[in-house]
């Protein structure tokens, strides 16, 4: 993920993202507003729980049948640890004597990140075809988890970085914290539902936004 392209990359990733989940949000609201209407009120406080996925179907009788979104998230993961892993020569920790090889290190850290949103997106998809009993909002929990992973490994990352560079990604990592609590919260309560629908694609938003100030500020073009 280092370089301009590697931090443009993830920013467009997690932009495309947020504006989708702020479409299906959109979409799902309108949904619920019109099926509330025609509902007496117990009927209206069963069917109010926001939390039943916490991805977004894609409208259309169709596409609404297919994970579109749990498989992207799979689909990327797996070629991002690709990318980190084999691709650049990064799978290997120790050399022939035995020496620890650090510089792949960074390697690693991404190549985990990535796996953990593919874990989230594979926990998707065994809820929606219902694999396994898994307990409801636990792919709100996964993906919380995801997010915490996220932020403590950049947070792990700026040891022997200059000063610019460790503001910038402590900037990155409170917003990435800041999103795993939303999401957390979510797994906590029903009662956080409006706040979460509201700041999932809002944050998410900012911190791919963040990672395009980091790809300008650290690796743009310099006078």
């Amino acid at each position: 993920m280092g370089g301009f392209i590697g931090h443009a990359v993830a920013g467009t990733m997690f932009l495309t993202i947020s504006v989708w989940w702020f479409i299906g949000d959109v979409l799902q609201m309108n949904r619920r507003s019109g099926t509330l209407r025609a509902r007496d009120k117990q009927k209206k406080k069963r069917r109010s729980n926001r939390f039943q996925l916490v991805w977004y179907q894609c409208p259309g009788p169709t596409l609404s049948k297919i994970p579109l979104e749990p498989m992207i998230k799979v689909i990327l993961s797996a070629i991002g640890i690709l990318v980190e892993m084999p691709f650049n020569n990064s799978a290997k920790l120790y050399d022939e004597q035995g020496k620890l090889i650090t510089k792949n290190l960074r390697n690693h850290g991404h190549a985990l990140m990535y796996g953990f949103f593919g874990l989230s997106g594979i926990v998707d998809l065994i809820m929606w075809y219902r694999f396994l009993p898994l307990p409801p909002k636990f792919d709100y929990l996964v993906l919380s988890l995801a997010f915490w992973v996220e932020g403590f490994l950049f947070y792990l990352h700026l040891h022997g970085r200059d000063e610019l560079n460790v503001h910038v990604h402590c900037i990155l990592y409170i917003l990435v914290f800041v999103t795993a609590l939303v999401f957390f919260l979510a797994v906590v309560s029903d009662r956080f539902a409006p706040f979460v629908s509201f700041s999932r694609s809002y944050l998410l938003s900012l911190q791919g936004s963040w990672f395009f100030q980091i790809a300008s500020i650290l690796h743009g073009a310099r006078p």
